[in-house]
């Protein structure tokens, strides 16, 4: 059996040895061991109790200290919310009144209108202006903004009236296109007012031919209009070119006996006189002779060609406006008087019938 040890002295006792043998140390017994740890354990329990129950009443009273701060805090917080919100009202009270001032104001209305203007909503616009009446520049405003509204709902086309509906020009005329637009063409539309257009043309006036101008516009809704002119080039009808014109049916340009040329450009007809010495005499003769009417009528026949040919030339060199080319055998003794005249190659008078 294990031996236990004197704590006095040191000497090796029996287990069951209580009190030891050498120097009279007791030993304690289970029993006084046993209610010894229990009474330690018990003023240690009742001490920690006093000592939980006192820490309890000082957190209690901690507590109630924090809850005194925490309510004086509240306390406090709540009067500066109460303060703040007031204050808070009190603004959005008189920015309430102020947007309400601005939204009836004219600055406000003024705005509003030139924002329905920049929405194309002319219409609301132009009733906003007019409500508007002097302020700033809203009578002006106003009737732009009705023209506007005109304007989105236009849908007719601007017209071109043209003082010529076709141009008639000679070879080496001087022509401009815009400028004869420009004093004879006039744009009219039902909603705008000032029209711009533009003019094309191919027009070449030193070559005979047909040409053309364009005249374009748009008004202001975008309908667009276009107007076209014919213009026609041809030579110059000067007495002198159709002169020019008849003799060259003739070799050297000769017309045997000529007396003069004459243009009638109202009836578009060319005369050409020629005297010839002996004629008044002929045309007598001819007149109670058969045979020497027969030679008569034979020399006129060679007049209607003549006058034939003139008219094929004068059409060739580009007078086409040219009706008639009449030669006229005038009386030699009286050249105011006609003995015989023929036109296009078809006789017209014959003082010997």
């Amino acid at each position: 059996m294990k031996k236990k040890i004197c704590p006095e002295c040191g000497t090796e006792l029996e287990q069951d040895i209580e009190v030891c043998t050498n120097c009279g140390y007791p030993f304690e017994t289970k029993e006084e061991k046993v209610q010894t740890d229990f009474d330690i354990d018990k003023d240690d329990k009742n001490e920690t109790y006093e000592d939980d129950n006192k820490l309890i009443v000082e957190n209690n009273e901690e507590r109630k200290d924090n809850n005194t701060v925490i309510e004086e805090k509240g306390n406090v917080l709540k009067n500066k919310l109460r303060k703040k919100s007031v204050i808070a009202s009190s603004i959005v009270v008189v920015v309430l009144i102020g947007i309400i001032f601005y939204l009836c104001s004219d600055t406000y209305k003024y705005k509003k209108a030139e924002n329905e203007y920049k929405s194309r909503k002319y219409a609301e616009a132009a009733t906003i202006y007019k409500k508007l009446g002097d302020y700033k520049e809203s009578k002006a405003k106003y009737k732009d903004s009705l023209h506007q509204a005109d304007v989105q709902k236009d849908k007719t086309a601007p017209e071109i009236i043209a003082q010529s509906s076709s141009v008639e020009l000679e070879l080496d005329d001087s022509f401009d296109a815009s400028t004869w637009v420009a004093n004879n063409v006039s744009l009219t539309d039902n909603v705008t007012k000032e029209l711009n257009y533009t003019v094309d043309s191919d027009v070449d006036t030193e070559v005979e031919g047909s040409y053309s101008i364009k005249v374009t516009t748009k008004d202001e809704a975008g309908n667009k209009q276009e107007k076209t002119i014919p213009v026609k080039v041809e030579n110059k009808y000067t007495l002198e070119n159709l002169s020019a014109s008849v003799k060259s049916v003739y070799s050297n340009n000769a017309i045997p006996g000529l007396k003069d040329i004459e243009y009638d450009e109202s009836i578009q007809t060319i005369y050409v006189h020629v005297v010839h010495d002996g004629l008044a005499e002929a045309s007598v003769a001819a007149t109670y002779s058969t045979s020497l009417k027969t030679s008569w009528n034979e020399a006129m026949e060679a007049i209607d060609r003549a006058s034939q040919r003139m008219y094929v030339q004068v059409q060739s060199d580009g007078y086409k406006k040219i009706k008639s080319v009449c030669i006229m055998l005038l009386n030699d003794i009286n050249t105011d008087n006609v003995l015989y005249a023929t036109s296009n190659g078809n006789t017209v008078m014959d003082i010997t019938d």
